[in-house]
């Protein structure tokens, strides 16, 4: 294909570095079309549209260089702005989540509703520093809209409404669930390296996508280049727990 951003028939669309996609059961399929910093839709009969605004934003990265940009706006859909939309990931009603990375938030698409709200991540007035093209990243546990993270990337929604999210440049694995955010796997003070073991002391390099397979959870651990395999720790046969 040719980078751009071309609406239309299938075959005459163009998109720039689209990293996701997610089909839904009447055979639509969405688009985080990372370059272009938008959610794009094709329908069954192989229609492309952009559901969200497309940023203005532009930033000189250098005297005489400069490039588009992505922005930040929660609200209506056709209004709201993303900063390199990464991932795409059902919710039990049918609406989309969607890591933002340049922005370091997962936000909410409600597809019915047409809107697009922020459930995890920490939004800032003055979202870019000047000459900025992302947020700054940050790392905090806790409550969802106070919690940081730092190019989240690939989604995975579990059986109790939680979502996982390989949170890539803080060396992570975080989880979103009733509105905290908590650390699964890899060092909570986002040190990268290779180490199996229990939480607290094992350890990621760059992971960038997770998905759930029945009980327990896959990690593609990028710069370790290994697929790991997280599950709930269980004691040995006879052990007790202590002071429980």
């Amino acid at each position: 294909g040719v980078v751009g951003h071309v609406h239309g028939r299938a075959d005459e669309a163009r998109f720039n570095e689209p990293r996701d996609v997610a089909v839904a059961p009447d055979g639509t399929i969405y688009v985080a079309d990372t370059g272009n910093h938008v959610i794009r839709k094709i329908t069954p009969d192989g229609i492309v549209s952009t559901l969200n605004a497309l940023s203005d934003r532009v930033v000189e990265i250098f005297p005489g260089y400069a490039v588009d940009a992505g922005d930040f706006r929660d609200g209506p859909l056709d209004e709201a702005k993303f900063n390199e939309p990464y991932a795409l990931e059902w919710d039990r009603k049918g609406n989309l989540y969607v890591s933002d990375s340049g922005n370091h938030l997962i936000r909410y698409v409600d597809l019915a509703a047409g809107r697009v709200s922020t459930v995890a991540g920490t939004v800032r007035r003055d979202m870019y520093a000047e000459g900025a093209l992302y947020a700054a990243g940050a790392y905090a546990d806790g409550a969802a809209r106070q919690a940081g993270f730092h190019f989240p990337k690939g989604l995975a929604a579990t059986d109790d409404g939680g979502l996982v999210i390989a949170d890539s440049l803080n060396h992570t694995v975080r989880f979103l669930h009733d509105g905290t955010v908590t650390t699964l796997a890899g060092s909570m003070r986002a040190e990268h390296g290779f180490a199996d073991g229990v939480n607290g002391r094992n350890l990621l390099h760059h992971p960038t996508d997770v998905a759930v397979a029945g009980g327990n959870l896959l990690i593609a651990d990028a710069y370790n280049q290994r697929i790991r395999t997280f599950s709930l720790y269980v004691l040995p046969e006879g052990a007790e727990r202590d002071g429980i």
